[in-house]
């Protein structure tokens, strides 16, 4: 059994024959010179302190430099492959993943700079960076699925760090999702009410603001975005058959023409063979 020492001294625990080959992958990855953050569970445990069982290592990085880091794992012995267009590449050696992440899971937006300059740490005697705080919680606060509810994280990173974030900035990476963000800072305050001030008044404030301002404007376009919450399949009946736009779709649709690197990965997906042969 391996340990990880993050800089408050806590331990991370990663059984021997996965920090083997997340060794591996590290050592792959500082080869190709991509730059990434890593987030998943170790990123949880770096700000919260929660230690889980590592199932994987989540590398989050810019579509632009997935295949070079695709290319990097393969020649270190590991298979690899674009497994969805909009978001994931996964690599594995010996049972073990290794998933870059370039995306969110509801293919609406990408990894950018932004998510490459969180705090450093030694991970494996490499030195690594952290997802961001806000980015972290970004990345989880859309998955609201039958299969899949992030939240606890989110709340958890919130007790542990609300008075550190950057505030302004969460609210900007959330954008129009922003009935989103203020969805789970209510939860949150109903969780943990001893802690909820780590929330500034000021956000809490401007988002009821635009809640309320939202209450007058206009009936939108017959839109369900429901499908960037979960897309296990609970909303296509009112897609298929009640005529509603699917908004997961529009919105990939306007990633894919504006980032080139994303319709390269999309032909990658499709024939994985090509990543092979180039």
């Amino acid at each position: 059994m391996a340990t990880v020492s993050a800089p408050n001294q806590w331990i991370l625990n990663v059984p021997t024959e996965k920090s083997r080959v997340f060794r591996r992958a590290l050592s792959a990855l500082a080869t190709a010179g991509t730059p990434y953050s890593v987030g998943g569970g170790l990123a949880l445990y770096y700000y919260t302190g929660i230690s889980r069982e590592a199932h994987d290592f989540d590398a989050h990085m810019r579509p632009s430099d997935v295949e070079a880091a695709l290319r990097a794992l393969r020649a270190a012995g590991f298979e690899a492959r674009v497994k969805h267009a909009g978001w994931l590449a996964q690599a594995w050696l010996d049972n073990v993943q290794v998933d870059l992440v370039f995306g969110q899971g509801s293919w609406h937006d990408s990894v950018t700079d932004s998510w490459l300059d969180g705090p450093q740490t030694s991970f494996f005697d490499h030195l690594v960076r952290i997802v961001p705080p806000e980015e972290f919680f970004y990345s989880k606060a859309m998955r609201c699925s039958r299969m899949r509810y992030d939240a606890p994280d989110l709340f958890h990173l919130l007790a542990a760090a609300g008075d550190q974030l950057d505030w302004d900035h969460l609210v900007a990476l959330f954008g129009d999702d922003w009935e989103v963000l203020l969805s789970h800072l209510i939860m949150y305050r109903y969780v943990f009410p001893s802690l909820r001030r780590v929330v500034p008044d000021r956000i809490l404030d401007e988002l009821l603001e635009t809640l309320e301002q939202s209450r007058t404007s206009p009936q939108s376009v017959r839109v369900c975005r429901g499908t960037l919450l979960d897309t296990s399949g609970p909303y296509r009946q009112d897609i298929d058959e009640r005529g509603f736009i699917d908004d997961r779709v529009r919105r990939w649709q306007q990633r894919r023409a504006a980032e080139p690197a994303l319709r390269r990965l999309e032909t990658l997906s499709a024939n994985p063979i090509r990543l092979e042969r180039s």
